[in-house]
Order: C-alpha cells, then structure tokens, then sequence
C-alpha cells in the first residue's frame, strides 16, 4: 500500500473462529527504540503483562505441539521477557513514581506520542541502556543452573526480544547494572567474560 512496508501476524489461539490480526507500518516503529519498549494505548503493569506473554507463549507452544521441556522455556522467557523494566531509571521514563506507597512497576506507559516518549528517555538518561540485557541476567538467576538448554533458551529469548543481542550486546555490565540490585557477579559473567556470547 503506498509503496509503505506493513507487517500483519494473525494467530488463532483456540479456535479458527476467533484470532487476532495486528498490522503495523513497521517503518514507523522500527526506527524508534524508544518507543517501541513503552507505547501502548494504556498504562499497563509489569506483572500482569508478564504474566499474559507466558501464557500466550504456552499456549502459542501447546498449539504447536511442542515437547514439555520447551513450552516451559517459552513461557519461562515470556514471564521474564520485560523483568528488565522493573528499573527505577526506566519506571520515571514510563512516568511512573515508584517512591509512591503501593506503586507497582509498568510495562507500558500509556504515552501515546512518540515525542513525548522521546522526551521522558532523555529525562531519565537512559541513553542507549536496553531493558531487555537487564531483563537476561534477571532471567539467568531466577532459572536453572547454567547449561541447562531449557534454561539457555530462555535467557536467550528473553535477551533477543527486541531484536538486539545478536550476537552481542553494547553495553558492559557496569552500564547494564546502574541502579539495580539484580546479581552483578551474574552480569559480569555473561557481558564481559563471554557468557552472552556463548550462549548464543
């Protein structure tokens, strides 16, 4: 349409009676980091959208029939996919106050413009920091030990989920770890001792 690229996806969870379609002008969105981690058209909290990409994983892996062992990576990857976002840098730039009594971290910000987004990141001095490495190494210390392919895939997916990582990421474990209490040792193991790297 318009010589303008467009992606559609259509998934039918259930039944072929009722599916989801999602068409998007991918050059709208895919120049704009930024964005792309934070838009949505409401606030949305952290654990519930975590919790409904792991099942919609699952149930993406049981329609696939795929073995036990890798429906649980998948929604395994799908819970932690976002953890990353639990970061006080990152909950200010979604406008979220998280010295607030009883504030729960967002996923999404429900900022709508894409220039006010801009300006919050900035704000919140995030630069070029990805959610999604933070979201690895929470994912690495919560799952099994090291090694186990289950485990592997899943950090995997969760550091991959945005298209970065592949095969490494930018940043080292000191840039990745600012402000957050999550294991550093963890960190400093896949960021700058080749950890990322060989899992990929």
């Amino acid at each position: 349409h318009d010589d303008r690229k467009y992606l559609a996806v259509a998934w039918a969870p259930d039944t072929a009676e009722s599916f989801w379609v999602v068409v998007m002008n991918t050059a709208r969105f895919s120049a704009d980091e930024e964005v792309r981690q934070v838009w949505s058209r409401r606030r949305v909290l952290l654990d519930d959208h975590s919790a409904a990409v792991a099942e919609r994983a699952r149930a993406a892996a049981k329609f696939l029939q795929l073995s036990a062992d890798i429906e649980e990576a998948l929604a395994a990857a799908g819970l932690f996919h976002d953890f990353g976002k639990d970061h006080a840098r990152f909950q200010f730039a979604l406008g979220n106050d998280m010295a607030d009594e009883g504030a729960r971290p967002l996923a999404k910000s429900g900022m709508r413009s894409p220039v006010r987004i801009r300006s919050a990141w900035q704000r919140a001095g995030l630069g070029r920091w990805r959610h999604e490495q933070l979201s690895a190494v929470k994912a690495a210390g919560a799952l099994s030990p090291i090694g186990d392919p289950q485990r592997d895939l899943a950090v995997r997916l969760v550091g991959t989920n945005h298209g970065r990582g592949r095969p490494m990421f930018e940043q080292a474990a000191l840039e990745v770890m600012a402000g957050s209490n999550t294991d550093r040792d963890l960190a400093e193991d896949l960021f700058d001792g080749g950890g990322w790297e060989d899992l990929i």
